[in-house]
């Protein structure tokens, strides 16, 4: 973790990430922080079986391709005349479940290869997954984006620490590369106050409007109205600290959220009127 600091209001946090994580590693340093059940799932079997192939056998003169019953692959090799290319098929390799170990016909001359790298994969987290689980807990510890792509976070300073601790067990996952968590303290000057007041009020208001569409949709049922709910009510509580924290009022945010709670209230009574489906009654009322 590379750090640079000075009295600590906030902090402007990013990272740069390996090309895979080691998903025991990580579950080890993230148990102690509560953070257990964020850890990804482990990737399907037989996604782990593609990328075993490909690095076994990949080259531009060998395809992998898929079977139909989507738990397999054919492992061909194309050979190019001056007429016409031939096929013929070097391996298969199957999984019938989650924790089976693939099956393999044909050529087996390689298998202990295959083996070595799909177990490999099963126990790796992507680096695209990876910084969909940091961005979760971010968002979490109070976080908001700076840029509305994502990719740097403005967190306050009161929970800098518990992000050094995440950062620590991703940095110490790192499998195939050096993964680095960075953060730059700072001091609330009127500079930093208005970057991180304008990046909230982006950040809010592209959310209000996600949970209205999806509210307004007609598709949610019960549960997923509920979770609307609990969204809204977690964007409520942090306007309610940003306040605090940035000593400004966020009037036209809380105004924004009430609407949505409104919404979300409309719906859920629809919908307990109806529990089957969103009638276009219900989205007449929406018009």
């Amino acid at each position: 973790m590379v750090n640079v600091a000075t009295q600590i209001d906030g902090a402007v946090v990013y990272w740069s990430l390996s090309s895979f994580f080691d998903r025991d590693k990580l579950m080890k340093g993230w148990w102690p922080l509560g953070l257990e059940n964020d850890v990804p799932e482990r990737r399907a079997a037989v996604t782990c079986l593609k990328d075993a192939l490909l690095e076994v056998f990949g080259g531009t003169r060998v395809l992998i391709r898929p079977h139909a019953a989507k738990n397999g692959f054919s492992v061909v090799s194309e050979n190019r005349g001056a007429d016409d290319n031939t096929y013929s098929t070097l391996l298969t390799a199957k999984v019938f479940g989650e924790n089976s170990h693939p099956i393999f016909g044909g050529s087996v001359e390689r298998i202990d290869q295959v083996n070595a790298a799909f177990y490999k994969h099963f126990g790796r987290i992507p680096s695209a997954q990876m910084g969909v689980t940091l961005v979760k807990v971010l968002q979490r510890l109070g976080a908001t984006r700076l840029r509305p792509s994502g990719g740097i976070y403005w967190l306050p300073g009161s929970r800098l620490g518990e992000w050094q601790s995440v950062m620590a067990a991703v940095e110490d996952a790192a499998d195939g590369g050096i993964a680095t968590g960075y953060s730059i303290s700072h001091s609330l000057d009127r500079d930093s106050i208005k970057a991180v007041h304008d990046a909230l009020l982006i950040e809010v208001n592209s959310e209000a409007a996600r949970l209205t569409q999806e509210i307004q949709s007609g598709d949610l049922g019960e549960r997923a109205i509920k979770s609307r709910k609990q969204e809204a009510a977690l964007l409520q509580k942090k306007v309610g600290e940003y306040e605090r924290l940035l000593g400004v009022g966020l009037e036209q945010l809380r105004e924004t959220l009430d609407r949505v709670e409104q919404t979300n209230a409309v719906a859920a009574l629809l919908l307990s009127a109806n529990p089957f489906e969103m009638t276009s009654e219900a989205n007449h009322v929406f018009a």
